[in-house]
């Protein structure tokens, strides 16, 4: 048992894990995780939008983002992150928030899950039911999807391309692994969608609780790639399947 602490956040009274070096610490500090992807989901829906988290964690996005659409999925394979992210919904009283114990991959079957707060991943065994999002039926649309899944991005698109290829969702797509960018780039042009750089830094001075200190430094955030059939003039294009920080940062500067 991994001990729990309740905190005011920006979303509502939230329970985070103690000892959780990212997330929790984030939440603690500054009442906050990664706000600006959930300004950016709330940008491109609205009160009759469908969204769905795909690697849910303890709840953030599904809590920032509900209030401002119809209906939450939030999907978390781990048992650890699932409990608390149930707790949080009903202690924020998130009422149109569905919560599933299930993992996402291009495939059906069954796995585990080794905890890591954050990054916890996949791993051998069957006590998590793999799924694929295609295989969820019943859904009257789909408008937004976050992929946070630690190396199983482009497993889950996969898993979902024909639901993404008739709904035409936006996509918010952690990119950490620079070994997926071809595959996902790829599957992302020939669905013609225009891809974009979203950066997301851990630390922003204009935090919830206005706390100054920054103790995760400057280079502590998330690499995201944001997918969209309509072309955003405001957030720079991933150029090609070879793209990298590295090459944005150069392009930036010159």
């Amino acid at each position: 048992m991994f001990a729990q602490k309740q905190i005011n956040t920006r979303y509502g009274n939230m329970l985070i894990f103690a000892e959780d070096p990212t997330i929790g610490k984030a939440l603690d500090l500054y009442g906050e995780y990664c706000h600006s992807e959930i300004e950016l989901i709330k940008n491109y829906t609205d009160k009759t939008s469908f969204f769905i988290d795909i690697g849910a964690n303890i709840g953030t996005h599904s809590i920032g983002v509900a209030p401002n659409v119809k209906r939450v999925l939030a999907f978390e394979p781990n048992l650890e992150n699932f409990n608390l992210l149930t707790k949080n919904c009903a202690l924020t009283m998130c009422k149109n928030i569905t919560c599933s114990q299930l993992a996402f991959s291009s495939e059906v079957g069954k796995t585990n899950t080794k905890f890591n707060f954050e990054k916890t991943t996949l791993c051998k065994g069957d006590n998590v039911i793999v799924t694929t999002l295609d295989s969820v039926s019943g859904l009257p649309r789909i408008d937004f999807i976050k992929i946070d899944v630690e190396g199983m991005e482009y497993n889950v698109l996969k898993g979902a391309e024909r639901s993404i290829n008739y709904f035409r969702p936006k996509l918010l797509i952690e990119m950490q692994q620079q070994s997926l960018y071809e595959k996902v780039y790829n599957f992302l042009k020939n669905m013609n969608y225009n891809i974009y750089w979203f950066n997301v830094a851990t630390y922003t001075p204009n935090n919830y609780k206005q706390n100054k200190d920054d103790v995760f430094g400057p280079e502590h955030g998330v690499l995201n790639w944001f997918a969209s059939h309509d072309i955003v003039n405001t957030l720079d294009p991933v150029v090609d399947k070879d793209d990298s920080i590295e090459r944005l940062n150069y392009r930036k500067n010159i």
